[in-house]
């Protein structure tokens, strides 16, 4: 599980501009996607997009650490997703 965290931020370090690097679904069709890009975060976070079954989206920041992905949205939620429940975007 460690290889995979710094594998993580290895491809966090070369992702290019809009690059999705993970995606994480839940039983309610809503998925979050993990961005490469810092679009709103500031130092190491990333963006990070909740995207609800209706297609809504709600923009948040994540970074990895321990064994999980750390993720905060704009509107006030935040949440812990361990990295095993990652999925690479063409496995989704």
């Amino acid at each position: 599980m460690r290889l995979l965290v710094l594998g993580l931020c290895s491809l966090v370090t070369f992702a290019a501009q809009g690059k999705v690097l993970a995606v994480v679904q839940s039983a309610d069709g809503a998925h979050i996607v993990l961005h490469g890009e810092a679009g709103p975060c500031v130092g190491a976070a990333r963006l990070a997009e909740h995207i609800a079954s209706d297609g809504s989206k709600v923009p948040g920041c994540w970074l990895a650490a321990f064994g999980n992905v750390m993720v905060s949205f704009l509107d006030g939620e935040r949440g812990t997703i361990p990295v095993a429940h990652l999925k690479r975007p063409k496995d989704v």
